[in-house]
């Protein structure tokens, strides 16, 4: 599934954050702007565009959108071709101790059908370098590892991060 995102601002808020986050001075800002391609070629690429001019408020609101309709199409794409994967081992998946915390908002994947087909959506190659963010007990890890010249796991749960 490759999608495209672009985030988008008028020029003058552009300008505006590139000086005062960045430190540029307005002349080196309108150089870096200059520089890129203009934000209106890059939106006609783009699937989604999330216009960040407005607050705070209204940007989260559009990514989140963004977020939504991007799991449902990935939700889609896995739906027809799912499989009931053959039940793990009961003795690993005993041997972890951890479990999901729902406080902390975790799930762990546990089809291999699904953590496969994800693998096969990204499809990785032996030049990648590819970052799983919470990779919990590893289930999607173990599918991603062996296609990948490398792969970086980060996960905040010390619990698991010790596995």
């Amino acid at each position: 599934m490759d999608r495209v995102v672009v985030v988008t601002a008028d020029p003058a808020a552009e300008l505006r954050r590139l000086v005062d986050r960045d430190g540029f001075s307005e002349e080196e800002a309108r150089g870096r702007m200059a520089s890129q391609m203009p934000l209106a070629e890059k939106a006609k690429v783009a699937d989604y565009v999330i216009d960040n001019s407005g607050s705070r408020a209204e940007t989260e609101r559009r990514v989140r959108e963004v977020y939504r309709a991007l799991l449902d199409e990935l939700k889609a794409t896995l739906a027809p071709a799912h499989e009931p994967a053959p039940q793990r081992p009961r003795d690993r998946e005993s041997s972890c101790h951890a479990r999901p915390d729902p406080g902390a908002r975790q799930h762990f994947l546990r089809d291999r059908g699904v953590a496969q087909r994800i693998v096969e959506l990204v499809a990785p190659t032996l030049h990648d370098l590819v970052v799983e963010i919470g990779p919990g007990r590893g289930a999607l890890t173990e599918h991603l590892a062996p296609s990948c010249r490398r792969l970086l796991a980060l996960e905040v749960d010390t619990g698991l991060a010790a596995r």
